[in-house]
């Protein structure tokens, strides 16, 4: 997934005639170089003639925690939104919130980039039914009716939905043993779920289990008071 990424990256920048030095750490980056690319960035960073806003996003891409590497990508699409490194951005935001679930989000992002980035090498990589700019209510990813699984009424499974609450990513699982540590101590359920995300491997930190939204809106609230986090709520299929 992440060499994938790294040729869009590198494909984007010829067609954009963009700086060779950019080029060369991306092409570091995909041979693994990643300790040669950290030190670059430490030097570049205290030359003050260089002022090539893309070693941003080679900082981004050198992130091992999740949601820094996630929020260094949404900072930069903010404050660079006509960049060409801004589809990247927009990419990983939405690879990233497909991934945990969350895909109202997800499919913001992916609309943003087909809206801001219509030639984009990255919308083929991207689900159809989230570029079309219609509000989706569901947290589950719409189903394409062609993909859609026909049964009989009568035989059809019946299918309970739950909810549960999100509280936590962590490419350390130290700290996410610790976050559940704290969270069972109040004598709530807790999950730890390990996902692969853009290359990079985060332990998911779940809490309940809840039958109704009502009730895990309620939970929710309650949990990110108690616990000072940003919970979200996630919702799942039996």
């Amino acid at each position: 997934m992440t060499k994938k990424i790294i040729l869009l990256i590198l494909f984007s920048i010829n067609l954009f005639a963009q700086s060779d030095v950019i080029v060369e750490q991306l092409k570091l980056i995909e041979s693994g170089k990643t300790e040669q690319v950290k030190s670059w960035l430490r030097e570049i960073r205290k030359d003050v003639n260089f002022n090539d806003q893309s070693i941003d996003i080679i900082d981004a891409l050198l992130t091992e925690n999740g949601i820094d590497a996630v929020n260094k990508y949404d900072d930069f699409q903010k404050i660079n939104p006509k960049h060409y490194l801004s589809q990247l951005a927009l990419f990983k935001l939405y690879s990233y919130y497909y991934s945990i679930g969350t895909y109202t989000k997800a499919k913001d992002y992916a609309v943003q980039l087909k809206k801001r980035f219509p030639g984009s090498s990255y919308l083929s990589s991207i689900n159809e039914v989230y570029l079309k700019n219609e509000k989706t209510e569901s947290l589950i990813p719409p189903v394409k009716k062609s993909d859609e699984k026909i049964e009989p009424k009568d035989e059809a499974p019946v299918s309970i939905e739950k909810y549960s609450i999100q509280v936590g990513a962590f490419a350390n699982i130290n700290n996410a043993k610790q976050l559940i540590k704290k969270i069972k101590a109040k004598k709530y359920k807790t999950d730890l779920i390990r996902k692969i995300i853009n290359g990079k491997d985060l332990n998911i930190v779940m809490v309940g289990s809840y039958k109704s939204l009502d009730e895990a809106i309620k939970a929710q609230n309650r949990i990110n008071k108690e616990f000072k986090v940003d919970g979200k709520i996630i919702k799942l299929a039996e």
